[in-house]
């Protein structure tokens, strides 16, 4: 039996041999009880860590072959144009790299979601260095896992802090700025058929970043708030509500994932157009100089 104390992220593990010390006998008794601790609840976390096991590497293993197969083909596309390769083709070649980083510590998580963290504790620190999106800090049953350690609350909300800040906001207000923009040269003038496509795929490339990436930085907001004893001292949460985080953090996190999976598509797309873009960009600055 598992029992896990939400609070300053310490689970509890035991089991039936812990018990040597039970003798049988007859009699009942009355005892009211609180099952709670240090002013946090002890929750059965069995249901959600069934979840992950099958969730986990059944999603990440789809997103890895799909992506690597898809980020490939793109890097492919761009080693034979290698010697001709403009602003446009670098960032491609760059999210790509990014992507496929990404893509490859997957097999590790999933590894330890089915079993439990078998790869030491130097590819863990090379594994989260490189970038580990689905962050659960909590320690299942009696198996080891590759998890963040906080010396405080005060650290974790910090390393939280600035997740978001570098990992998500800023990121988003680049992405922002640059194809706005991209979209304002292009929207000048007449509106042709291939400004029209060029225009529609990066707004596609915006869209596809926030849908798969907000609901899980949302996610983990409101794990940080619920979680973290400097915000929320009392921490009075049901078991359900932490369960179902647990869970929410798991889809979110491989939501993001497979973001890895939706670039290449839309890669395709941006180098169909790279040459209209480009050429566009050098006309429209040539026509503001005059």
């Amino acid at each position: 039996m598992v029992f896990w104390q939400k609070m300053n992220v310490t689970k509890i593990t035991i089991k039936a041999e812990d018990f040597d010390f039970y003798t049988d006998y007859n009699g009942s008794y009355n005892e009211n009880y609180n099952e709670s601790c240090c002013g946090g609840s002890i929750c059965d976390q069995e249901s959600s860590m069934y979840f992950d096991s099958i969730f986990i590497p059944v999603l990440y293993s789809v997103a890895l072959v799909v992506g690597l197969v898809g980020n490939g083909l793109v890097l492919v596309v761009l080693w034979k144009k290698r010697w001709i390769m403009n602003a446009t083709d670098i960032f491609i070649l760059h999210l790509c790299l990014a992507d496929i980083l990404l893509l490859l510590t997957l097999p590790f998580w999933a590894v330890e979601a089915a079993n439990e963290w078998i790869f030491g504790i130097a590819l863990c620190k090379l594994i989260g260095a490189l970038f580990k999106v689905a962050v659960e800090d909590t320690i299942r049953q009696d198996k080891t896992e590759c998890v963040p350690f906080y010396p405080s609350d005060s650290w974790h909300l910090a390393t939280r802090l600035l997740y978001h800040i570098l990992g998500f906001i800023l990121p988003a207000l680049i992405m922002l700025f640059c194809c706005s923009g991209i979209l304002l040269r292009l929207r000048r003038g007449s509106q042709c058929k291939q400004k029209r496509r060029a225009i529609r795929v990066i707004v596609a490339l915006v869209v596809a970043f926030f849908i798969h990436w907000t609901p899980y930085n949302i996610t983990l907001i409101i794990d940080t708030i619920q979680n973290n004893q400097t915000i929320n001292p009392s921490n009075q949460t049901s078991c359900e509500n932490f369960t179902s985080l647990d869970v929410a953090l798991t889809v979110t996190s491989t939501l993001a994932y497979l973001h890895c999976c939706v670039n290449p598509v839309l890669f395709v797309g941006l180098v169909s157009q790279k040459s209209f873009l480009w050429s566009e960009s050098v006309d429209t600055s040539h026509t503001s100089a005059s």
